[in-house]
């Protein structure tokens, strides 16, 4: 263990069955290797702690552990290689929760991870972290829930406002996932952003099969933004989902927005989200801008929806739109209790071989305060059915010969 107030250079080999454990304040940099840990190679605590521009081996479980027993006030973890590690970077707990902010995780290459690439893990306390500009490729993951290539966690899901086991204030921007089973993970968040990132290769190739592929993948998120990624040759694309525990659906998403992301040959946008009888508010999900090429865009749940924008060109035949609005899988706790808001506008919907393909199931009820839900739409080429009794199953899959607009 090294004492606070260290400034270490390694230049050279660092190799051993030890490891380096940095107690409080520190700077580690140079241009040397570490290649030491039968379980990490190096560890923080606490305090202002500064690691730069190091190499580091293959380690049994982690490359960087931030393991906190004191709050770290600020963390800079940057232009490091990391190879061959069970967790190339890894934050956890270490008994009792303690703070984690001003955080950067920036430039690093994390490859070959057996584990997860980063995973900041079990951070509701943590405040102002940004994980930006990484690459990390080929996390094969090979223990359960593994085979992440960046993943933030939180602790504890709500099915209201209370967000004191949230994750907040993180930014996943500008980095480069390749080869995974999932490239972006956030569960249980609040008031985070996922921009600018590229992510391929993410399928069941990788991973521990105890985990669903996706390219990017928020559960139980709430005030978020997912915005301007590029996926493409991922077997699923970007979901915001309820979170699950066993198999009971809990925590819906609140007030996402998910727009200018790109799609190619990476499955559909996949959007759930519906009000919890006990929630005082319905959330509100939105879906602007996206470009999906051969996949698709699908939401379920009853909630504040906003379609708007979104250009979505399906594999020939393949249903392109998907819209079901009650989606009882989610359980009695979700029902529809309440009008809401149902925008959708200015979407093109078609297929490869320019047929529009569209399915609504469970709206009714569009017009008038003594309905379920309001239906606006200006411009589309079909008219969404509807019933005259609330919550009637109406399910509708419009096919032309000519092509057209939804929206």
């Amino acid at each position: 263990t090294i004492p606070a107030g260290v400034q270490q250079q390694v230049h050279g080999i660092t190799s051993g069955t030890g490891s380096l454990d940095f107690a409080a304040s520190l700077k580690l940099f140079g241009s040397g290797s570490i290649t030491c840990g039968s379980t990490w190679s190096v560890s923080v605590a606490a305090g202002d702690v500064s690691i730069k521009d190091l190499t580091i081996g293959k380690a049994a479980t982690h490359g960087i552990l931030v393991f906190p027993t004191a709050t770290i006030t600020r963390l800079r973890i940057q232009d490091c290689t990391i190879s061959g590690a069970k967790y190339g970077i890894l934050r956890n707990v270490n008994g009792t929760d303690y703070e984690v902010s001003n955080a950067h995780i920036s430039g690093n290459t994390i490859t070959d991870s057996t584990g997860d690439g980063i995973e900041w893990n079990i951070c509701h306390l943590d405040r102002r972290v940004k994980i930006h500009d990484n690459l990390v490729l080929n996390t094969s993951g090979s223990v359960v829930n593994s085979g992440i290539g960046i993943g933030v966690a939180g602790k504890t899901y709500s099915h209201t406002s209370d967000l004191s086991g949230y994750v907040q204030q993180i930014e996943v921007t500008d980095n480069t996932v390749r080869g995974a089973r999932q490239g972006i993970h956030v569960e249980v968040g609040a008031k985070f952003v996922i921009t600018g990132n590229k992510v391929s290769d993410c399928t069941a190739s990788y991973g521990d099969a105890s985990i669903t592929t996706y390219g990017i993948i928020a559960y139980a998120s709430e005030q978020a933004q997912v915005s301007n990624n590029f996926l493409v040759d991922n077997t699923s694309g970007i979901a915001v989902h309820f979170g699950v525990i066993g198999a009971t659906y809990t925590g819906s998403p609140r007030d996402v927005v998910v727009t200018g992301n790109t799609l190619i040959d990476s499955g559909s946008i996949h959007t759930r989200a519906a009000r919890y009888s006990s929630a005082a508010v319905s959330p509100l999900m939105v879906l602007k801008g996206n470009t999906v090429i051969r996949g698709g865009l699908i939401h379920q749940g009853a909630c504040n929806l906003v379609i708007d924008a979104n250009t979505v060109k399906s594999p020939a035949g393949v249903v392109g739109f998907t819209l079901d609005y009650y989606y009882a899988s989610v359980g009695a706790s979700y029902l529809p209790l309440e009008r809401y808001l149902l925008k959708i506008t200015n979407n093109q919907v078609f297929d490869e071989i320019n047929r529009v393909n569209v399915s609504i199931a469970n709206v009714s009820q569009p017009t008038g305060e003594d309905g379920n839900f309001g239906v606006f739409q200006s411009g589309n080429s079909f008219n969404i059915a509807v019933s005259d009794t609330a919550f009637q199953s109406v399910n509708r899959v419009i096919h032309t010969s000519e092509g057209g607009l939804l929206g």
